[in-house]
């Protein structure tokens, strides 16, 4: 569902890298890119797409530790931790002009710097070892597929005419 949400980012152009020699190109005029940044037409690091592929891997590593028992305070706190890593390095691809700066870090840099030490913080909790993977049931699939569809709405639906924060994808 992430992954949903960042290539709403993309379509919006919110969350978009910095100049590059070799990278997409956005020519909307509705976008943030060509809107705030300024860089319609200029090759910019497609930084949505960076953060879907390390959540991929992620997951993976995570669905890995959860299928070998390891425990759930463990598998919670390597998230965390993995999330703090990919974003802290996502963000110095970034070129948002609008996000706040602080001690030379913008402050997504410092959220996720956060939730690398939180993550440690969890890892060190004790918890027994996890069961393991189990397919799950024909009602747990029904609810994850519910869930999936509210998040997949709420991260991709856009209302054109529409006038609230964020209720369009550009424009």
């Amino acid at each position: 569902m992430q992954a949903l949400g960042r290539l709403r980012c993309l379509e919006q152009g919110c969350c978009h890298g910095h100049p590059v020699a070799w990278g997409i190109r956005v020519n909307n005029i509705h976008s943030r890119v060509t809107a705030l940044g300024a860089l319609r037409g200029v090759p910019i690091h497609p930084t949505q797409l960076y953060s879907i592929l390390g959540n991929i891997v992620s997951g993976m590593l995570l669905a890995r530790m959860w299928a070998l028992g390891v425990s759930a305070t463990v598998v919670a706190g390597l998230y965390l931790m993995s999330a703090g890593v990919l974003r802290f390095v996502e963000e110095a691809y970034r070129g948002e002009p609008q996000t706040l700066r602080t001690a030379g870090l913008p402050l997504y840099q410092w959220l996720a710097l956060a939730s690398f030490l939180g993550g440690m913080a969890v890892c060190v909790v004790p918890a027994a070892p996890a069961a393991g993977f189990a397919m799950p049931s024909i009602a747990g699939w029904g609810w994850a597929a519910l869930v999936g569809v509210v998040c997949a709405a709420a991260m991709g639906v856009d209302f054109p005419k529409a006038t609230w924060r964020f209720s369009r994808l550009s424009g």
